[in-house]
């Protein structure tokens, strides 16, 4: 938290915050931080898999589904 209010705009910081939330079963603020992290630009298929993995604990399996999907195509792309 300290890191952010630095580096407001430093998007690993918000995956990090977003991992730790996910592992103190705070799934809300996690997809909240890993929202924020994909908008400053870390959207790359690891974020969107933890992600959806909160959304997947909170039942919005539609949701989970969604990124999921978006995790899958990226590492196809950037495998390939």
């Amino acid at each position: 938290t300290d890191a952010i209010k630095d580096y407001p705009d430093y998007c690993r910081f918000y995956d990090n915050r977003g991992l730790a939330e996910n592992q103190l079963e705070m799934y809300e603020k996690a997809i909240k931080d890993f929202t924020k992290a994909i908008e400053l630009g870390c959207n790359y298929e690891l974020v969107y898999f933890r992600r959806a993995n909160a959304k997947y604990e909170l039942k919005r399996y539609v949701d989970a589904i969604e990124d999921y999907t978006v995790a899958i195509d990226d590492y196809n792309v950037n495998s390939g």
